[in-house]
């Protein structure tokens, strides 16, 4: 009588713990799925300020070549005073040369390069934390069903 009177309480022990452990993961996952709305918001915004910086970025880089091309197109030899890129091609062919030399303009181009590769990781971790807010809702709901 003493054994069975002992499991009882050592089964009943055990149900309280694991009922305690579901409680705290249920709290858990609720602390989760209360931060990520906010979470969500701020990488938003972030990729919000990215994406602006980004297309700012190329319009400077725009403005630049705009520059150039207007040099190149009002570049006249000392001696004749024509101008020297009559011909698109060689205008293009320069532009492409001066564009390669430009050391302002090349560090422009790879940073350009570096904010959108941070700007796609940001976009996954964007979408990870939407998808992973789904899924919580999901698991909430389904507990609450349970209880």
């Amino acid at each position: 009588m003493y054994m069975e009177e002992n499991n009882i309480v050592q089964q009943q022990a055990e149900a309280d713990s694991e009922g305690q452990a579901t409680e705290k993961k249920q709290m858990k996952l609720e602390e989760q799925l209360m931060k990520l709305p906010e979470e969500i918001k701020q990488l938003e915004e972030q990729i919000l300020d990215k994406t602006i910086e980004v297309e700012e970025d190329n319009e400077n880089i725009d403005i630049a070549i705009i520059k150039i091309e207007s040099e190149i197109v009002e570049e006249k030899d000392i001696v004749t005073n024509k101008a020297i890129f009559t011909n698109e091609a060689k205008r293009k062919n320069e532009l492409k040369l001066r564009i390669g030399k430009d050391e302002a303009l090349r560090d422009m181009f790879n940073a350009v390069k570096i904010k959108k590769k941070a700007l796609k990781l940001e976009e996954i971790k964007l979408n990870f934390k939407k998808n992973l807010f789904k899924s919580f809702r999901v698991l909430a709901m389904q507990n609450e069903r349970i209880i």
